[in-house]
This record gives structure tokens, C-alpha cells and sequence, in this order.
């Protein structure tokens, strides 16, 4: 018995070992990938040579306003609009999985728009239901070629990672004006979630609502 739970005690060990080396290569895979397009709110790059700008959805609070962190991704948004006036701004959430009920992009525009963003420049993607998706349907459906990803710092290096796979020419700003409540999960979540993307990346499925253009993009 004393054996058998050694065997068993080292076969644990050794699987952890491995797991952690592979979460490591992959975390450091993306992040040297990157860490040169990733930008701050105090240097957000304006040369106007972007076709788009995509904000990436974190979900709504119950009475359906933007949560503080898609708040400020929004914000952020705007803000490297107006310093590249010639790039549509994509506004990239949840809208249709929920039965229509929980209009994420549709808050996101609004904003947008009531902070003075020209309501033409705006492209609302309702299937944008995860960071993989977002970015393999704007690859299937637009002919963009250099685009700005916006999101909070610690989702920064999978999106702009992403991206950059499906052929963008990528750079991502951060959008942390301030400091967020158990910010530290947000972290390690996406440290988890690098694992599965780096496969997710060579295998590349398809999205979860396919490659049609939701409804919010036809309009």
C-alpha cells in the first residue's frame, strides 16, 4: 500500500510539475510576443493609422448600466478614438446569447456615442461572447489589417496575442484608470486562461455562434 501511494504521490507531482512549466512557457510565450504594442492612458498612440478599434465586453451590473471595468474600457475607447479619427470603433459583447434580454454592446454604443463618438464610426458585434471569438470573426468578416484591442491591463497580453494570430497588426492600451475590487482573480484567471488559448490558437475552432455577422452588425 506504502508503494502504491508513493507511485501515486510522485505521479501527482511530477503532472503539477509539468502543468506549471507548460502555464509558464505560454505566459512568457505571450507576453514577449507583445510587450512591445501594449500602451498606457498617457501614451496612447495617435498616428492615425488604424482601421479599427476594438473594445472587448466584461459584463453589465444588474440595473444593465456597464460595470466599472467596462466603464472604463468604453472611456478608454473614446479616447483613442478621438486621437485616430479615421478608425471605426467595435464595440465587442454579449448581446444575443442571453435571449436578447442583456444588450451589452448596446450600452457600449451608447456611451460611446453620449461621450461623442460619431454614431457611424461605431460597429456593434453581439457574438462577441469570448476574446478568441471576438477576433476570429473580425478576421472572417472585415478586411481590417492594423487594429488598437482595449481592455484592463491583465487581459491585455491574450488579446493582443490573439489578435496578432489571426493576422492583425495589433497593439492593445490599457484601460485602468483606477483600481478594481479582487482585481488579483482577474489575474489569475487569465494566467489559467492563456493555457487553454495557446492550443485553442493552433487548432483554432469555430466561434461560438459561427461567422455570420450578428444582427447588431448588419444594422
Amino acid at each position: 500500500m506504502k508503494k502504491i501511494l508513493k507511485i501515486v504521490l510522485v505521479t501527482v507531482i511530477v503532472i503539477a510539475a509539468l502543468a506549471g512549466v507548460y502555464t509558464a512557457v505560454a505566459n512568457l510565450t505571450f507576453y514577449f510576443s507583445v510587450k512591445d504594442n501594449i500602451y498606457g492612458l498617457d501614451n496612447i498612440p495617435d498616428d492615425d493609422s488604424y482601421d479599427a478599434i476594438v473594445v472587448l465586453g466584461c459584463g453589465l451590473k444588474k440595473d444593465g448600466s456597464p460595470s466599472d471595468m467596462l466603464y472604463d474600457r468604453i472611456m478608454t475607447g473614446v479616447k483613442v478614438a478621438e486621437k485616430n479619427p479615421s478608425a471605426k470603433l467595435i464595440m465587442s459583447g454579449d448581446h444575443h446569447s442571453r435571449n436578447g434580454s442583456y444588450d451589452e454592446v448596446g450600452q457600449m454604443k451608447l456611451y460611446a456615442v453620449n461621450a461623442g463618438i460619431d454614431e457611424s464610426r461605431i460597429i456593434c458585434d453581439g457574438y462577441g461572447l469570448c476574446t478568441y471569438d471576438t477576433f476570429a470573426r473580425l478576421a472572417e468578416q472585415y478586411d481590417f489589417r492594423k487594429i488598437v484591442a482595449v481592455t484592463q491591463r491583465y487581459h491585455l497580453n491574450r488579446s493582443v496575442y490573439t489578435a496578432k494570430s489571426f493576422g492583425f497588426e495589433c497593439d492593445g492600451v490599457a484601460a485602468d484608470p483606477r483600481s478594481y475590487q479582487f482585481v488579483w482573480a482577474n489575474w489569475c484567471r487569465d494566467f489559467i486562461a492563456v493555457d487553454k488559448y495557446f492550443i485553442t490558437l493552433k487548432t483554432r475552432p469555430e466561434p461560438i455562434m459561427g461567422y455570420a455577422l450578428s444582427p447588431d452588425q448588419e444594422k
